[in-house]
């Protein structure tokens, strides 16, 4: 294969170059092919339909800033080729005003720009603090992203689009735009009284872009006179995370104010209302041991994915928690001991309605099953050097449950009651299937 920029050779310098990748477009490994600075050598492929991949190695004054461009493709049928391609590249200035005048020229105040395109190639162009400039970049169409650094001068947003579906190309090698902004001023309250003055007692808020994309820090609850924020306007989502202290809501990632327009210099309340979660552990209708060496923890899982928290202890019995009124599902964590479910992520309440002081019976219902593995109707082989493992997932894959390897008899485990499909996979030798995760059978927990 051979490889040109605008119809000429790659500059012959490993200062200034590129790798070149294939990419299955059915998914897969990518596959290297070589420097752009070298000649790329045969290479050996399976038959199928590729990408051509090309990724910045190293900047210099010549190459494209691209980090994952798809700039051919490629069908492998049964016979040699030989394949050409051409790097359509340009030029591309970029010139960014704050508010109608200049950036601040200092990198204590700074944001960079980026391009970003749909197929996830990024092209990271440079720091406002050298605005405006000249970079070289593929031929295509990208959104130009801001993405804040450091400093309060500059907007706090961290991946806000500037101008989305910017054709770039020798017609079109130029942007000149402004970015406006405006002062944001929280003002937290919980339960309708200020948040504990206390960074043992506190959590962090964020704002977050309508696309979830652009994620940035507003201020801490206990700070008492929170400061103004530089963004840029738009619709967001308000974030709570819990930092520290039982006496503020412990959600991780919960939205406590929804799709809010701001789009004027302003002072923005965040009002956190908050309810007590109490719930009470039992196994089978019965108590779990209370032993340290055998149990299990809980945790509740909110609307959002990340909202994920600690609930309580099976030696305790029980969990009391402040939380954020949402629904929730609780979610049981094997941690030490064959007395309790093996599970390692097996959801046992669904859809818990969490309002003021809210009671949850969380009851886990499961069956003490004892494995045995064999190959074509014998045993396998009683060596480490030619063994397997099994596992057992639900549809959900994080509940999975490790049910023993094959060169020993595994002993009997507790495993949550449910629908199963039982994995077998290689860990080592020659005389046992290779194959590195094969399902094998369904299994059904009454």
């Amino acid at each position: 294969m051979t490889f040109t920029l605008n119809g000429m050779t790659f500059p012959a310098s490993e200062y200034d170059d590129a790798l070149f990748y294939l990419q299955p477009q059915g998914g897969g490994e990518r596959i290297l092919l070589g420097n752009s600075h070298a000649a790329i050598p045969p290479v050996m492929l399976m038959p199928g339909e590729y990408d051509v991949i090309y990724e910045l190695q190293t900047p210099g004054p010549t190459v494209p800033l691209n980090q994952n461009a798809i700039v051919g493709d490629l069908a492998v049928i049964d016979q040699a080729i030989n394949v050409a391609i051409d790097v359509n590249a340009t030029e591309f200035r970029l010139s960014v005003d704050l508010d109608g005048a200049d950036f601040p020229k200092s990198q204590y105040n700074d944001g960079n720009f980026l391009l970003h395109s749909s197929t996830g190639d990024i092209a990271e162009l440079g720091d406002s603090y050298n605005l405006p400039f000249t970079v070289n970049v593929i031929e295509g169409t990208y959104d130009l992203i801001y993405s804040h650094e450091t400093g309060a001068d500059v907007p706090a947003n961290t991946a806000a689009i500037i101008l989305g579906s910017q054709v770039i190309n020798q017609s079109t090698p130029a942007v000149i735009t402004n970015i406006e902004t405006i002062l944001i001023t929280p003002v937290y309250t919980l339960d309708g009284e200020p948040f504990p003055i206390s960074e043992y007692q506190d959590a962090n808020i964020f704002l977050r872009s309508a696309n979830q994309n652009d994620l940035f820090f507003l201020g801490n609850t206990h700070d008492p006179v929170p400061a103004a924020v530089r963004m840029i306007p738009g619709t967001y989502d308000v974030i709570y995370r819990h930092e520290t202290g039982n006496l503020v809501p412990q959600n991780t990632n919960a939205v406590v104010v929804e799709a809010i327009l701001l789009d004027n210099t302003t002072t923005l309340p965040v009002a956190v209302h908050s309810a007590i979660a109490t719930a009470s552990f039992t196994l089978n209708q019965e108590s779990f041991t209370t032993s340290q060496a055998h149990y299990g923890q809980f945790f509740l899982q909110g609307s959002e994915v990340e909202d994920f928290f600690f609930l309580g202890n099976s030696y305790d019995g029980s969990g009391t928690v402040r939380v954020i009124p949402d629904t929730y599902d609780v979610v049981y964590q094997h941690l030490a001991g064959g007395q309790v479910p093996r599970n390692k992520h097996a959801t046992i309440v669904s859809g818990a309605i969490v309002s003021q002081t809210t009671g949850i019976d969380v009851d886990v219902e499961a069956t003490r099953i004892k494995p045995a593995f064999w190959l074509n109707g014998f045993a396998f082989p009683a060596t480490m050097s030619e063994h397997a493992q099994f596992v057992m997932r639900e549809s959900d894959e994080r509940n999975e449950v490790f049910l023993g390897r094959s060169f020993f008899e595994p002993a009997s485990l507790l495993a949550v009651k449910g629908s199963y499909e039982v994995f077998y996979e290689y860990l080592s030798g020659s005389s046992i299937p290779v194959n590195e995760s094969k399902k094998v059978r369904d299994l059904v927990l009454p």
